[in-house]
């Protein structure tokens, strides 16, 4: 599997979470790779992070074709904004097409696993919610 075909599934996902206008209204444009960078001046909660987790080629046809993971969260303040978050998620991707480049169609994106945890990072609490989304590509 590529870097390009992950930089595309990520840009797919990046333009879905933040092209769903009820999620943009509860956590705005903080949609993040990885991990959010506190030092960021926009650094705010709640805000949305996703990370490739598992998956690749599936090889399964001689097309080119991916079954991967993402996993797809809401970090907040509290319990509520974490789940709230988490409803958001789901909703801008469950069953929708990404828009990916070179022809490749996103066929299937459905939650597998809902996350739900309390971090204890620095001293402070934080909750996050959200889904482990299984992603097949063609």
């Amino acid at each position: 599997m590529t870097n390009d075909i992950i930089d595309q599934i990520e840009r797919g996902l990046y333009a879905a979470l933040t092209g769903y206008s009820p999620g943009t209204a509860f956590y705005a444009m903080r949609v993040y790779e990885g991990m959010a960078d506190e030092n960021d001046p926009d650094f705010a909660l709640p805000f949305v992070r996703f990370i490739h987790i598992a998956g690749g080629d599936d090889n399964s046809h001689p097309a080119e074709s991916f079954n991967v993971i993402y996993q797809i969260e809401c970090w907040g303040l509290t319990r509520a904004d974490a789940r709230t978050g988490a409803s958001h998620i789901r909703a801008a991707l469950t069953h929708k097409p990404i828009t990916l480049a070179g022809g490749l169609v996103n066929t299937w994106i459905a939650p597998e696993m809902f996350i739900r945890t309390k971090e204890l990072v620095e001293g402070k609490q934080y909750f996050r919610a959200g889904y482990r989304f299984r992603l097949r590509i063609s």
